[in-house]
């Protein structure tokens, strides 16, 4: 088990960034490791340490993504949520993007607007990119750990998952 204990997740933004602080030199070695390992067994290994802590926690409670991350909306995102908000394409993307990118269309501001102390207004039809994240279940995880250990700042369940992880494989 991690050094978090599942039933006492930490969701304090600043207390998780102290931790992944103190874990960056042990992550920074485990990185190294992780290239070398089986990307098969590891993609398993992180699929079941996902289903594991997604199965007792419930995101809506934290929102620390919501208000780090800026999600990129892709055209499909942009029509749903403009349907639900009842506005239309263009006056959604007058009010809420700020500009078009290869990667879809950025929002305005540094944290979403469409959250609410720790709830997300448009749950149901949220962006693809915030359904996923954080994205621990895409193929090649071990080629994708410097991105992962950027979100253990960000998300508990990426920072416990990389703490059984290393637990399992180190």
């Amino acid at each position: 088990m991690g050094v978090l204990k599942l039933i006492n997740m930490v969701i304090n933004q600043k207390r998780l960034e102290e931790l992944a602080r103190q874990k960056e030199d042990e992550n920074r070695e485990f990185r190294i490791f992780i290239r070398g390992c089986n990307p098969w067994k590891v993609d398993n290994l992180v699929r079941e340490l996902n289903n594991k802590y997604f199965s007792s926690f419930d995101c809506r409670n934290c929102g620390n993504c919501c208000r780090n991350l800026s999600p990129r909306f892709t055209r499909y995102d942009i029509k749903r949520i403009a349907e639900q908000l009842g506005i239309s394409i263009n006056d959604f993307k007058n009010k809420y993007v700020s500009r078009e990118q290869q990667t879809g269309f950025a929002l305005k501001g540094e944290s979403c607007p469409f959250l609410d102390g720790n709830t997300c207004t448009i749950y149901s039809v949220r962006p693809d990119s915030c359904r996923s994240y954080p994205h621990l279940t895409k193929k090649m995880f071990n080629h994708r750990f410097l991105e992962m250990i950027d979100n253990t700042y960000i998300c508990p369940i990426v920072y416990n998952v990389i703490e059984d992880l290393k637990a399992e494989l180190w």
